[in-house]
């Protein structure tokens, strides 16, 4: 004998079915081998230290280097090694997995259903307004015993990223003090960064 399942059962295997559907990475989108974003035009892993990189030899136009390297865009749920983008929560989370947030979930309520990363260790961005903070950061994490060389690599190129430090931090060597650069909205200048990265390219 065959039991109907109740209405509200239906209704949340299916918002599960949506939300794997959409957090699923197409083969193009992610690399296989080290889980870092690749180039849309190409597939090729962004991981330069990734076998799946595989440069181009011979000379590029200027054009087909626009074509071939079109940065991907900041995606919820975008990663480099072990660490994974949370657009909704502005954070960069070590191992993070897709968990259901907001009203209905049954963990958080009072707020609209989102789906969160949730992991071991997380790097709030919204925090990061200076070269020096991103710094902490980074020595923070180098610091934990389970942060080995390569998840310490892995969170720079995430910065490198999302932040572009070299450009909005630290060019010329300025640092936080005086004629230093500071981003004075971290969280709008955060929104900003993935509503454009990867958009100009695609389009």
């Amino acid at each position: 004998m065959i039991i109907p399942q109740s209405k509200k059962s239906l209704n949340k295997n299916s918002r599960i079915r949506r939300r794997s559907a959409r957090l699923k990475q197409s083969p193009l989108r992610e690399c296989a081998d080290c889980s870092y974003a690749t180039y849309p035009a190409t597939g090729r892993c962004t991981n330069v230290e990734c076998p799946k990189h595989r440069r181009e030899s011979g000379a590029m136009t200027g054009e087909q280097l626009l074509r071939e390297y079109a940065l991907p865009a900041l995606y919820h749920g975008r990663r480099w090694g072990t660490w994974v983008l949370d657009v909704e929560r502005l954070c960069l989370v070590h191992q993070g997995q897709p968990v259901d947030r907001g009203d209905g979930s049954g963990v958080t309520e009072g707020v609209p259903q989102y789906v969160a990363f949730i992991g071991k260790y997380e790097v709030d961005l919204e925090r990061i307004e200076d070269s020096a903070a991103a710094l902490d950061w980074v020595f923070q994490v180098a610091g934990k015993t389970w942060a080995n060389a390569r998840v310490t690599k892995d969170l720079l190129n995430a910065f490198d990223d999302i932040i572009h430090p070299q450009a909005n931090l630290c060019s010329g060597a300025c640092g936080s003090g005086h004629g230093g650069r500071v981003i004075e909205n971290p969280g709008a200048f955060l929104r900003n960064r993935i509503a454009t990265v990867g958009v100009k390219d695609a389009a």
